[in-house]
């Protein structure tokens, strides 16, 4: 709960940043300017091209935040690239359980409501490193503008893990076959605070992994939410 709180904290920051405009006068203008340095974002997870008996429950998400380094590319400064590291979060609630054996783990598609499952989701901490190109109306006067920008996120995981909380077991596992590269393909469009953002997970989600009874489990994650910028 004192993660999710931090989050929320986090954006109504750069929310409120955002909102304070040009409109305070600056008798020393900076022609110069850098742009969009700093970004946090929120995101529903949603996974496609997956098993046809795969199925979500509950509310998958991801939180995500990091800095960029802004690469003006003309003399206006609305044409740029961008570069940096980024933290992230991913919460995904499946139908697949995860039960550790002398073997390895092995995966099973089950019916969350049959076999009494209150808690079954997979959690991601992710190092990202994105790079994007960047579109903007801004000017030296103002904060508020147009942007489009899109780009590739690759990352990698540095702790993965499941948990399962049913009527008969209780248990977490740390899945070190989990912390996997990944890249997705991304595109922020909006105006001053409000941003959309989509993302397309390139490499699949469990990759080379099956089910006991042999599907595969291999499905693609696409990302829907909010990105806000703060510098």
């Amino acid at each position: 709960m004192r993660f999710y709180m931090l989050w929320i904290g986090c954006l109504l920051t750069a929310v409120a940043s955002a909102q304070s405009d040009s409109l305070q006068i600056d008798h020393s203008i900076d022609t110069k300017y850098l742009e969009d340095q700093f970004y946090l974002g929120v995101s529903y997870d949603w996974l496609v091209s997956k098993p046809e008996n795969m199925k979500q429950h509950s509310f998958s998400r991801s939180f995500f935040g990091g800095y960029q380094r802004d690469i003006p590319l003309n003399k206006a400064r609305n044409i740029g690239l961008a570069a940096g590291v980024g933290l992230s979060y991913e919460l995904l609630y499946i139908n697949l359980k995860a039960t550790p054996s002398d073997t390895g783990t092995l995966y099973d598609l089950v019916s969350i409501e049959k076999a009494r499952i209150h808690k079954n989701y997979y959690e991601h901490y992710r190092v990202d490193f994105p790079i994007e190109f960047r579109w903007r109306t801004s000017t030296p006067y103002t904060h508020k503008f147009w942007r489009i920008y899109t780009g590739l996120r690759p990352s990698i995981a540095f702790v993965s893990g499941y948990k399962l909380d049913s009527s008969s077991q209780n248990y977490t596992l740390s899945l070190e076959s989990l912390k996997e590269f990944q890249c997705g393909l991304y595109a922020a469009i909006g105006h001053n605070t409000w941003n959309i953002y989509v993302q397309y997970g390139l490499r699949p989600l469990f990759k080379d992994t099956y089910s006991q009874e042999g599907t595969s489990l291999e499905s693609h994650m696409l990302n829907i939410g909010l990105i806000f910028y703060i510098l």
